[in-house]
Protein backbone atom coordinates (compact mmCIF):
# COMPACT_ATOMS: atom_id res chain seq x y z
CA UNK A 1 0.00 0.00 0.00
CA UNK A 2 1.47 3.70 -0.83
CA UNK A 3 0.39 6.48 1.32
CA UNK A 4 -0.25 10.19 0.03
CA UNK A 5 3.62 10.93 -0.09
CA UNK A 6 4.16 8.03 -2.12
CA UNK A 7 5.88 5.95 0.52
CA UNK A 8 4.94 2.71 1.06
CA UNK A 9 2.48 2.09 4.23
CA UNK A 10 4.04 0.07 6.94
CA UNK A 11 0.05 -1.44 7.01
CA UNK A 12 1.10 -3.48 3.83
CA UNK A 13 2.92 -6.35 5.58
CA UNK A 14 -0.33 -6.86 7.55
CA UNK A 15 -2.57 -7.52 4.95
CA UNK A 16 -3.77 -11.21 4.40
CA UNK A 17 -6.34 -12.72 1.35
CA UNK A 18 -9.89 -12.43 3.12
CA UNK A 19 -10.19 -15.80 2.20
CA UNK A 20 -7.78 -16.61 4.75
CA UNK A 21 -8.66 -14.33 7.66
CA UNK A 22 -12.10 -15.87 6.77
CA UNK A 23 -10.94 -19.28 7.44
CA UNK A 24 -8.90 -18.70 10.61
CA UNK A 25 -12.35 -16.85 11.99
CA UNK A 26 -14.21 -20.16 10.70
CA UNK A 27 -11.67 -22.41 12.80
CA UNK A 28 -11.58 -20.02 15.84
CA UNK A 29 -15.26 -20.20 16.05
CA UNK A 30 -15.31 -24.07 15.52
CA UNK A 31 -12.48 -24.67 18.23
CA UNK A 32 -14.99 -22.43 20.92
CA UNK A 33 -17.89 -24.23 20.09
CA UNK A 34 -15.96 -27.73 20.86
CA UNK A 35 -17.30 -29.59 23.94
CA UNK A 36 -14.82 -29.66 27.04
CA UNK A 37 -14.51 -33.56 26.79
CA UNK A 38 -13.40 -33.58 23.56
CA UNK A 39 -10.26 -30.74 24.48
CA UNK A 40 -8.63 -33.37 26.40
CA UNK A 41 -8.19 -37.31 25.36
CA UNK A 42 -10.75 -39.67 23.54
CA UNK A 43 -10.12 -39.46 19.92
CA UNK A 44 -8.83 -41.99 16.98
CA UNK A 45 -5.19 -41.48 16.10
CA UNK A 46 -3.49 -43.29 12.67
CA UNK A 47 0.47 -43.05 11.51
CA UNK A 48 0.68 -44.99 8.61
CA UNK A 49 2.46 -45.47 5.26
CA UNK A 50 5.84 -47.44 4.29
CA UNK A 51 8.13 -44.10 5.82
CA UNK A 52 9.78 -44.18 8.99
CA UNK A 53 8.35 -42.65 12.18
CA UNK A 54 5.04 -44.09 12.93
CA UNK A 55 6.39 -45.89 16.54
CA UNK A 56 8.56 -43.07 16.97
CA UNK A 57 5.61 -40.55 16.46
CA UNK A 58 3.73 -42.67 19.02
CA UNK A 59 6.47 -42.77 21.89
CA UNK A 60 6.69 -38.69 21.47
CA UNK A 61 2.77 -38.86 22.11
CA UNK A 62 3.23 -40.97 25.03
CA UNK A 63 6.19 -38.92 26.79
CA UNK A 64 3.89 -35.92 25.77
CA UNK A 65 0.58 -37.09 27.71
CA UNK A 66 2.76 -38.50 30.87
CA UNK A 67 4.28 -35.23 31.07
CA UNK A 68 0.61 -33.87 32.39
CA UNK A 69 -0.49 -36.84 34.31
CA UNK A 70 -2.21 -39.05 31.70
CA UNK A 71 -2.07 -42.78 32.02
CA UNK A 72 -0.64 -44.65 28.66
CA UNK A 73 -0.48 -48.17 27.73
CA UNK A 74 1.63 -49.42 24.93
CA UNK A 75 0.67 -52.76 23.27
CA UNK A 76 3.61 -53.70 20.72
CA UNK A 77 2.00 -56.54 18.64
CA UNK A 78 4.74 -59.23 16.78
CA UNK A 79 7.25 -57.09 18.93
CA UNK A 80 9.40 -58.70 21.35
CA UNK A 81 12.91 -56.99 21.23
CA UNK A 82 12.69 -55.85 25.48
CA UNK A 83 15.96 -54.35 24.61
CA UNK A 84 14.68 -51.45 22.88
CA UNK A 85 15.36 -48.03 24.14
CA UNK A 86 11.94 -47.31 24.70
CA UNK A 87 11.44 -50.49 26.72
CA UNK A 88 14.65 -49.41 28.59
CA UNK A 89 13.12 -46.10 29.70
CA UNK A 90 9.82 -46.55 30.32
CA UNK A 91 10.65 -49.60 32.86
CA UNK A 92 13.65 -47.53 34.44
CA UNK A 93 12.04 -44.15 34.29
CA UNK A 94 8.18 -43.75 33.36
CA UNK A 95 6.66 -46.88 34.74
CA UNK A 96 4.25 -44.64 37.33
CA UNK A 97 2.56 -43.45 34.03
CA UNK A 98 3.46 -45.39 31.09
CA UNK A 99 3.03 -49.23 30.71
CA UNK A 100 4.23 -50.73 27.80
CA UNK A 101 4.07 -54.77 27.08
CA UNK A 102 5.15 -56.52 23.95
CA UNK A 103 3.31 -59.41 22.29
CA UNK A 104 6.02 -61.08 19.55
CA UNK A 105 8.83 -63.19 19.44
CA UNK A 106 11.62 -61.86 21.58
CA UNK A 107 15.58 -61.73 19.55
CA UNK A 108 17.47 -65.03 19.35
CA UNK A 109 20.57 -63.47 20.70
CA UNK A 110 19.29 -61.94 23.46
CA UNK A 111 22.06 -64.37 25.46
CA UNK A 112 25.27 -63.48 24.54
CA UNK A 113 27.50 -65.74 22.68
CA UNK A 114 24.55 -67.12 20.70
CA UNK A 115 25.11 -68.88 17.50
CA UNK A 116 22.25 -68.21 15.34
CA UNK A 117 22.71 -71.20 12.87
CA UNK A 118 22.62 -73.59 16.10
CA UNK A 119 20.27 -71.89 18.18
CA UNK A 120 17.64 -74.60 19.19
CA UNK A 121 19.81 -77.40 18.37
CA UNK A 122 19.99 -77.56 14.92
CA UNK A 123 22.21 -77.73 11.78
CA UNK A 124 19.30 -75.77 10.08
CA UNK A 125 19.85 -72.13 10.69
CA UNK A 126 16.86 -70.29 12.06
CA UNK A 127 17.89 -67.01 10.20
CA UNK A 128 16.12 -66.58 6.93
CA UNK A 129 19.79 -64.63 6.08
CA UNK A 130 21.32 -67.04 7.22
CA UNK A 131 23.21 -64.82 9.80
CA UNK A 132 25.52 -67.09 11.75
CA UNK A 133 27.76 -64.31 13.21
CA UNK A 134 28.30 -64.90 16.94
CA UNK A 135 27.29 -61.61 19.15
CA UNK A 136 29.02 -60.55 22.68
CA UNK A 137 27.07 -57.87 23.03
CA UNK A 138 22.95 -57.28 22.37
CA UNK A 139 22.76 -55.42 18.92
CA UNK A 140 20.20 -55.13 16.10
CA UNK A 141 21.48 -56.29 12.97
CA UNK A 142 20.58 -57.98 9.46
CA UNK A 143 19.26 -61.32 11.58
CA UNK A 144 15.66 -60.41 11.05
CA UNK A 145 14.14 -63.18 12.96
CA UNK A 146 11.74 -61.27 15.30
CA UNK A 147 9.93 -60.11 11.80
CA UNK A 148 9.08 -64.00 11.00
CA UNK A 149 5.15 -64.88 12.34
CA UNK A 150 5.44 -67.80 14.66
CA UNK A 151 3.16 -69.98 15.82
CA UNK A 152 3.04 -68.33 19.40
CA UNK A 153 2.23 -64.96 17.87
CA UNK A 154 -1.40 -65.63 17.47
CA UNK A 155 -1.81 -66.81 20.97
CA UNK A 156 0.38 -63.65 22.29
CA UNK A 157 -2.19 -61.35 19.69
CA UNK A 158 -4.79 -62.75 21.32
CA UNK A 159 -3.51 -62.13 24.79
CA UNK A 160 -3.26 -58.26 24.05
CA UNK A 161 -6.51 -57.86 22.36
CA UNK A 162 -8.47 -59.25 25.82
CA UNK A 163 -6.11 -57.17 27.42
CA UNK A 164 -6.92 -54.03 24.88
CA UNK A 165 -10.84 -54.75 25.08
CA UNK A 166 -10.59 -54.69 29.02
CA UNK A 167 -8.71 -51.43 29.45
CA UNK A 168 -10.53 -49.27 26.68
CA UNK A 169 -14.14 -50.63 28.33
CA UNK A 170 -13.23 -49.61 31.76
CA UNK A 171 -11.24 -46.72 31.17
CA UNK A 172 -8.10 -47.76 33.23
CA UNK A 173 -5.50 -45.87 31.16
CA UNK A 174 -6.25 -42.71 29.27
CA UNK A 175 -4.59 -43.08 26.11
CA UNK A 176 -4.00 -46.84 24.43
CA UNK A 177 -1.32 -47.27 21.92
CA UNK A 178 -1.84 -50.36 19.61
CA UNK A 179 2.07 -50.24 18.19
CA UNK A 180 1.77 -52.53 15.11
CA UNK A 181 -1.54 -53.90 14.95
CA UNK A 182 -2.00 -53.12 11.32
CA UNK A 183 0.47 -55.77 10.91
CA UNK A 184 -1.36 -58.32 13.01
CA UNK A 185 -4.39 -57.55 10.94
CA UNK A 186 -3.01 -57.85 8.03
CA UNK A 187 -1.20 -61.26 8.78
CA UNK A 188 -4.07 -62.86 10.05
CA UNK A 189 -3.64 -62.71 13.87
CA UNK A 190 -6.76 -60.38 14.71
CA UNK A 191 -9.59 -59.35 12.59
CA UNK A 192 -10.21 -55.69 11.48
CA UNK A 193 -13.51 -55.67 12.39
CA UNK A 194 -13.02 -57.04 16.11
CA UNK A 195 -10.73 -54.05 16.64
CA UNK A 196 -13.19 -51.47 14.90
CA UNK A 197 -15.77 -53.30 17.51
CA UNK A 198 -13.18 -52.26 20.22
CA UNK A 199 -12.58 -48.67 19.49
CA UNK A 200 -16.13 -47.74 19.03
CA UNK A 201 -17.13 -49.26 22.19
CA UNK A 202 -14.70 -47.87 24.88
CA UNK A 203 -15.04 -45.69 27.21
CA UNK A 204 -15.66 -41.99 27.02
CA UNK A 205 -12.27 -40.22 26.69
CA UNK A 206 -10.04 -42.96 25.83
CA UNK A 207 -7.46 -41.98 23.12
CA UNK A 208 -6.60 -44.51 20.82
CA UNK A 209 -2.97 -44.69 18.83
CA UNK A 210 -2.89 -47.01 16.34
CA UNK A 211 0.78 -47.42 14.29
CA UNK A 212 1.49 -50.46 11.48
CA UNK A 213 1.75 -50.01 7.61
CA UNK A 214 -1.17 -50.40 5.56
CA UNK A 215 -3.73 -49.13 8.15
CA UNK A 216 -7.13 -50.84 6.65
CA UNK A 217 -9.91 -48.86 5.16
CA UNK A 218 -12.30 -49.38 8.46
CA UNK A 219 -9.66 -48.24 10.78
CA UNK A 220 -9.31 -44.52 8.56
CA UNK A 221 -13.19 -44.53 8.60
CA UNK A 222 -13.13 -44.12 12.33
CA UNK A 223 -10.38 -42.19 12.65
CA UNK A 224 -9.98 -38.05 13.56
CA UNK A 225 -6.86 -37.68 12.65
CA UNK A 226 -4.52 -39.99 10.29
CA UNK A 227 -0.93 -38.84 8.84
CA UNK A 228 1.05 -41.18 6.45
CA UNK A 229 4.81 -41.40 6.53
CA UNK A 230 6.44 -41.18 3.29
CA UNK A 231 9.76 -42.12 2.84
CA UNK A 232 11.86 -39.69 1.13
CA UNK A 233 15.11 -41.13 1.89
CA UNK A 234 16.39 -43.64 4.32
CA UNK A 235 19.56 -44.36 5.78
CA UNK A 236 19.32 -48.26 5.18
CA UNK A 237 19.45 -47.84 1.28
CA UNK A 238 23.04 -47.10 2.23
CA UNK A 239 23.55 -50.14 3.63
CA UNK A 240 23.60 -48.34 7.13
CA UNK A 241 21.80 -50.83 9.63
CA UNK A 242 19.67 -49.89 12.61
CA UNK A 243 21.30 -47.89 15.13
CA UNK A 244 20.60 -48.89 19.21
CA UNK A 245 19.48 -45.65 20.34
CA UNK A 246 18.19 -43.65 17.13
CA UNK A 247 15.84 -47.05 15.53
CA UNK A 248 15.69 -48.70 18.63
Amino acid sequence: MVNGNGAESSQSSEIRPQAENDTESSVAAAMANVPIELRGPGLVQIYTGDGKGKTTASLGLALRAAGHGYRVFIFQFLKGGYYTGEVKSITNFLDKLIRIEQFGTGCVKMGKQIKISAYNGMQKPLCPRNYTSERDVLNCGACRYCFLIHDEDYLRTRKAIRMFREYALNGTYDIIILDEITHAINKGLVSVDEVVEIIKNRKKGVEIIITGRGAPPELLEIADLVTEMREVKHPWRRGIPARKGIEY
